[in-house]
């Protein structure tokens, strides 16, 4: 068993396609913990944040994108603002270079970046049309360039109307030199018919897809929109791929677009056969190996128009930088897509901003085709809802729990106003369906999250967490992350969750103050047995951060609650774990497990249904499964969860081979599942079993457990978000039950209910298994009552609370093993006397 840390409350880069060259899946340190009150907390320091004139800052009113990085190499992050005339509109702005001055965002614009190779040029106070810019490594010198996107732009000179590449000059004796923007380095390109003309790209991604280990680029393109002038259908792009000359020529581009992109596939919507470039409004792209076979992939997005949809677009990797498959991912109304793992299983996730529900989609490997497959998830809130009609959408870990969140801009790039407002998201880490949440009330005031084009989310202060800039339709912002004061708790090994009879359990614990130092003499032990009365004892400081307690010797079955606490100086009293003691952890002691599964092969084996009198189909039944489809995805699963020779478990209702959908799916209800009584008399178990849901808006399946044989049901998980795949799911029975010992009627309950109106709901169970602990055997050591291995004097007081009826370690104190009387006194004394220890 592995080292468990206990976060009590914390906060704080993650995974940002918009800014890094390849999209690469990170393995994080997983931790436990719940946040007390608000889960992270920011501070709006913009007065003191930002040195630069109001009019490309506080109160600048265009449209802005963002990119951030140590551009000058001095251990602080900078941050780039490329601007322009609002939406889809012809019109462009000078960009600015904001410096990181001790934390205060500085406009050094005209200072280091107004070079340009091009006489007459002032680089980044040339206006320019840019809708969106990334900071990367372009020629591998060391040093982070800077490529822009750039849009409607028509009738303009190439130095004006096409995406920019701004070279960072590195140093010269130590002095930073700035960038100067090199003209050539972009190649002049030509429309889909061949026009000379000037493309109206939305988007860029940066990353190596020749496999020569220089950065590629890619650019979505988009037609006319919803507001600006019409293009030249002579003048229109589609995407390009721009390939990097390599170590011939670093840093220097070719258009090998329809070279390595030009496969056929044939797009919905009534497009048919175009090639892989197409595109009707491309406000997002990603260079990632979005399938994990080792070579870097497209992800495309394309909206306002058919086709609609984001896609997967496969590099071959047995023919590097040439692209060969092609799959649709997310066909709703997708208006931008960004990348990072979510679920921390090392494998690509999606989030996708829609003209309605914004989603998120999990990847569960990939296809026989070599593809990634996706599981698709609403957005959870404590309160509202989504608004539709976002944006960007930035994955970074906020709170510095080692799950990544989600932060939507809401402006519509394309048009429709300011009125909405963005969007934060908390990932709650409960792997591997993760819920991502909007807190209420929000981490920003709503208020201020009106009308945001873009963010940048990077630590700005250099104090270890994310804090967040905000660029609103009329005015930019930052807003600070408070650290959190708190104490971590790491208990070595785990905590305990079973214990020996008669013996006491030494923890060892690392406590660290975050931000705080602890008061001395504060760390201490709580313990209850059997749901009595808590004790205290004070836990000893080893050295560094390590202190140790043990929990007290019990009798075979008796039940430990225990939790630590500790204080800061100066006030703020910590426990672990977090809500302690209205929850505390719990240890079964016990001498052995056992593992009971239930496969439901040969009968119902004491499983009762009960239906609600609303249920009119689809109640659990016990069979072979009819696989269904709705649309695309699994809505009943065609096989159990495991492997053949099995093939029985519980669905909700089954249909007929060929049957529509909705013909016996789950209507009305709920319809319940009942486990029969489960024995844990004495004991405590976890309680694991294969699950499967498909439902719609107001569908859901709950789990329930209860200790009085179905008197009172507690709920384990409700389920809301079709998975249209097996789940495994488990839960330590006492959890729910902590001041309560367990008894022979302990029930589950699996409840599904289709409330909606005309939709499909559909859920199975199968593989029940239960790992209970229990007690063999009796006492090793007569008349040792404290569990310290020796029989002495030290055990009187333990015999006489057994003889007195209370807790203890009393099968010691029973020495003729025919149950605990006055016959045993004699006995009793004989064994102190004799005074031998256990092990002789």
């Amino acid at each position: 068993m592995g080292t468990t840390i206990f976060y009590i409350y914390s906060e704080g880069i993650a995974l940002n396609p918009r800014n890094l060259s390849i999209c690469l899946a990170i393995s994080v340190l997983c931790v436990w913990g719940s946040a007390q009150g608000q889960w992270v907390t920011f501070q709006n320091q913009t007065g003191i944040r930002i040195n630069a004139a109001p009019a490309v800052s506080t109160s600048d009113p265009e449209e802005k994108d963002y990119a951030w990085g140590d551009v000058d190499q001095d251990g602080d992050i900078d941050l780039v603002c490329v601007r322009k005339n609002p939406f889809s509109t012809a019109g462009g702005r000078p960009n600015v270079l904001f410096m990181n001055v001790n934390g205060v965002l500085t406009d050094q614009t005209a200072l280091y970046a107004s070079a340009s190779d091009v006489p007459g040029d002032q680089g980044f106070l040339t206006s320019t049309n840019d809708r969106d810019v990334l900071l990367v490594d372009l020629n591998l010198d060391g040093w982070l360039d800077l490529v822009t996107a750039t849009t409607v732009s028509d009738g303009l000179s190439k130095v004006i109307g096409h995406p920019r590449i701004y070279r960072n000059l590195g140093e010269v004796s130590g002095v930073w030199q700035g960038f100067r923007h090199e003209d050539f380095r972009i190649p002049q390109m030509l429309s889909v018919t061949g026009a000379v003309a000037n493309p109206r790209f939305c988007s860029v991604a940066v990353g190596d897809v020749t496999g020569d280990g220089y950065p590629d680029i890619y650019y979505g393109d988009y037609d006319s929109g919803q507001t600006g002038p019409a293009e030249n259908p002579n003048n229109d792009f589609d995407n390009k791929l721009l390939v990097n000359m390599g170590a011939g020529n670093p840093g220097v581009f070719v258009d090998e677009s329809t070279s390595r992109m030009g496969s056929i596939f044939n797009y919905p919507g009534g497009v048919g056969n175009r090639n892989y470039l197409y595109a009707t409004f491309g406000a997002a792209s990603i260079i990632c190996d979005i399938n994990g076979d080792g070579v870097n992939d497209v992800v495309k997005q394309t909206a306002l128009t058919p086709p609609q949809h984001v896609a997967v677009v496969m590099n071959n990797p047995a023919n590097v930088g040439f692209f060969n498959n092609y799959k649709i991912v997310n066909a709703q109304a997708p208006y931008f897509v960004s990348a990072g793992d979510l679920n921390n299983d090392n494998r690509i996730d999606l989030v996708t901003t829609d003209d309605n529900a914004d989603r998120y989609l999990l990847n569960t490997g990939n296809d026989g085709s070599g593809a990634p497959n996706f599981n698709t998830f609403s957005f959870a809130f404590q309160a509202g809802g989504d608004d539709g009609f976002g944006s960007q959408s930035i994955i970074i870990d906020l709170d510095n729990d080692g799950w990544k969140d989600v932060f939507i801009s809401d402006v519509d790039v394309d048009g429709f106003g300011c009125s909405r407002r963005a969007h934060i998201y908390r990932n709650l880490g409960n792997a591997p369906n993760v819920t991502l949440q909007e807190a209420s009330p929000s981490v920003i005031p709503t208020g201020n999250l009106i009308g945001t084009y873009h963010s940048a989310i990077f630590d700005i202060n250099g104090d270890g967490y994310n804090d967040i800039v905000l660029g609103r339709c009329n005015s930019m912002e930052v807003w600070i992350n408070i650290p959190p004061v708190s104490i971590n708790y790491t208990i070595i090994g785990g905590a305990p969750q079973a214990v020996a009879p008669a013996t006491s359990q030494l923890l060892e614990v690392d406590v660290v103050p975050v931000n705080g130092a602890l008061q001395p003499g504060t760390i201490t032990l709580h313990y209850s047995i059997n749901g009595g009365a808590f004790s205290s004892t004070p836990m000893t400081h080893v050295s560094g951060d390590r202190y140790t307690a043990s929990l007290p010797a019990g009798e075979c079955g008796d039940f430990i609650r225990y939790y630590i606490r500790g204080q800061l100086v100066g006030g703020g009293i910590f426990y672990s774990p977090s809500n302690a003691p209205a929850a505390t952890y719990r240890a079964t002691i016990a001498t052995d497990e056992a593992v009971a599964l239930e496969s439901f092969e040969v009968s119902d084996a004491g499983w009762t249904v009960q239906n609600d009198p609303s249920l009119t189909g689809g109640a659990w039944v016990r069979v072979d499964p009819v696989g269904t489809l709705s649309g695309a995805n699994q809505a009943q699963p065609e096989d159990d969860y495991e492997a053949a020779p099995n093939v029985m478990c519980w669905v909700t209702g089954q249909g007929v081979v060929g049957g529509a959908v909705g013909a016996a799916d789950v209507d009305g209800g709920p319809t319940h599942l009942i486990s029969p009584p489960i024995d844990l008399t004495g004991s405590d178990a976890v309680i694991r079993y294969a699950r499967w849901f498909f439902g719609s808006t107001g569908d859901s399946m709950t789990v329930a457990v209860s200790n009085n044989n179905g008197a009172n049901w507690t709920t384990v998980e409700t389920i809301t978000t079709s998975a249209s795949a097996w789940t495994l799911a488990s839960f330590r029975v006492s959890d729910y039950f902590q001041n309560d010992a367990l008894t022979a009627n302990v029930r589950v309950r699996f409840s599904v209910v289709d409330t909606g109106t005309a939709t499909t709901c559909e859920g199975a169970i199968d593989a029940f298994e239960v790992t209970s602990k229990v007690c063999e055997g009796g006492c090793s050591c007569p008349g040792n009552t404290n569990g310290d291995g020796q029989r002495n004097g030290l055990d009187i007081a333990g015999f006489v609370n057994c003889l007195l009826g209370n807790p203890g370690i009393c099968s010691c104190a029973d020495i003729d093993n025919n149950g605990l009387d006055m016959n045993d006194i004699s006995l009793f004394v004989d064994e102190i006397l004799n005074g031998q220890d256990c092990s002789i």
